[in-house]
């Protein structure tokens, strides 16, 4: 989890473009809160094929 964290907060910086946004204070626990209700709703999706 600790690596998709890093990784998801360098794509927030990369796509603001702002390297010294302190996104691990203001974006960080949302984009984590985020992540794990789509990974939820992504497991229970039926699997095609």
């Amino acid at each position: 989890m600790a690596a998709s964290a890093a990784l998801t907060k360098d794509l927030i910086k990369g796509s603001l473009g702002l390297s010294n946004l302190n996104v691990n204070d203001t974006l960080l626990p949302f984009m984590r809160m985020l992540s794990s209700t789509m990974l939820a709703e992504i497991k229970s999706l039926p699997v095609p094929g």
